[in-house]
C-alpha cells in the first residue's frame, strides 16, 4: 500500500507511482499485523492510495466486505480497508486496487498454515479482530490501536 507521488505509471516524478510515498502514513506494527492511516491534505494533487495485488499469482483470493484474503500454498495474507476499493488498470492489468479518499485506514496481516492450521482458520481469526476506524483511530477488538496525528514536520510530506 502506498500513496503515489504521481497519478500514473508513466511519470518520471519522484516519489514514483509504485515506490515511495507522497504522504507518509501513521504506522504501528505488532508481530505480523501492520496498521496504518493515510491522511492526504486537501491541497495535495494525488487523492488516492493504492495496493499492488496481483490476484492471478495467488492460489486463492477471497473478498469479504472490507477484507481481502489471499493464499499462496501454505502462506496467507489479508488486507482490511473500510474505504470502497476500485480496481484500476494502467500498464499492469488486474494488479492494482485504488482507495480514493482523503483518509485511508488499513490493516495488513500475514500468516501461514503452521500458525493458523488452515486458510479458513486464518480468516476466522481475523474476523475476531473486529477492526474499525473512527475519529482518527483504528481500533481492534474494541480497543484503540493506532491514532493518526497531524504534525507540521516538513519531512512528513514530499512537495
Amino acid at each position: 500500500m502506498n500513496h503515489p507521488g504521481t497519478t500514473c505509471e508513466d511519470s518520471s516524478l519522484r516519489p514514483g507511482y509504485w515506490h515511495g510515498n507522497g504522504v507518509f502514513p501513521a504506522l504501528k506494527q505488532e508481530g505480523a499485523l501492520l496498521a496504518g492511516i493515510y491522511h492526504i491534505p486537501q491541497n495535495y494533487p494525488v487523492h488516492f492510495v493504492h495496493a499492488y495485488l496481483p490476484s492471478e499469482r495467488f492460489d486463492e483470493v477471497l473478498s469479504d466486505g472490507p477484507w481481502i484474503y489471499c493464499r499462496k500454498n501454505t502462506g496467507y495474507f489479508a488486507f482490511w480497508c473500510p474505504i470502497a476499493r476500485t480496481p484500476y488498470n494502467d500498464r499492469l492489468f488486474h494488479c492494482e486496487i485504488r482507495y480514493i479518499a482523503e483518509t485511508v485506514p488499513f490493516v495488513v496481516v500475514a500468516g501461514d498454515e503452521k500458525e493458523y492450521g488452515g486458510f479458513q482458520q486464518f480468516r476466522d481469526s481475523l474476523q475476531s479482530l473486529e477492526p474499525a476506524y473512527a475519529s482518527s483511530w483504528i481500533s481492534m477488538k474494541g480497543k484503540q490501536f493506532l491514532k493518526y496525528q497531524t504534525f507540521t514536520d516538513a519531512t512528513q510530506i514530499i512537495r
